[in-house]
């Protein structure tokens, strides 16, 4: 009789060890249909409430859509983000490296700060650098932050978590004797390119696209 104050949840046969089952359905706001089974009556009202408590919000998500592997929407994902080339190779090769082996498998709805957490000391542990964590963790933030504005998540678990801080190194400049000895130890195409370095301050990708009607 209880169960009808709330037309949305219904019971169902008992377990074979003889335990309840109370299911509760709900429409979201995003028009798909939830459903979740609890163990008494109590758990199933609180959960709608819940559920209505989010709509009312703005902040359902329906369960069902985190259900997806986070390696299955990072894949969906890269193949239609618009990125340069290189920029898709960078975070494809990090997220196969340093993300996938960790968090691959979790669905998205089970990832929550404290995982992320968790996930980033395991890096550091492993010898991972700093910078390389530091740019692993803003792939996983990116990529997390699409999951919310698709409706999937409803908070991103990865924002706001810290990350090591990379120490920076002071630079030293090359005399012009290690230079000129630096030179000597490459092959002779690649001398004139150890002069520009050593020289113009040109950073190695910046050198790489010169052309001679730049010079």
């Amino acid at each position: 009789m209880a169960a009808r104050s709330d037309p949305r949840i219904h019971r169902l046969p008992d377990r074979r060890d003889g335990s309840p089952r109370w299911q509760a359905r709900w429409w979201g706001a995003d028009g798909r249909q939830g459903k979740k089974t609890f163990s008494s009556l109590g758990e199933a009202r609180a959960h709608l409430l819940a559920v209505d408590r989010a709509k009312a919000q703005g902040t359902y998500v329906n369960p069902a859509l985190g259900r997806r592997r986070l390696e299955d929407y990072f894949a969906s994902w890269i193949s239609a983000a618009s990125l340069e080339e290189a920029t898709r190779e960078l975070y494809s090769g990090t997220f196969a490296r340093h993300i996938r082996p960790s968090l691959g498998r979790f669905q998205l709805a089970a990832l929550s700060r404290e995982t992320v957490k968790s996930w980033v000391a395991e890096l550091g542990e492993r010898g991972v650098g700093a910078r390389t964590i530091a740019v692993a963790h803003q792939i996983l933030r990116r990529v997390l932050a699409e999951a919310v504005r698709d409706g999937v998540l409803a908070t991103n678990p990865a924002a706001g978590v810290e990350v090591p801080r990379s120490e920076r190194r002071a630079m030293r400049p090359l005399s012009a004797r290690e230079v000129a000895a630096l030179a000597e130890a490459v092959p002779g195409r690649d001398r004139a390119l150890i002069f520009v370095l050593g020289y113009a301050g040109l950073r190695i990708g910046e050198a790489a696209a010169l052309r001679v009607g730049d010079v």
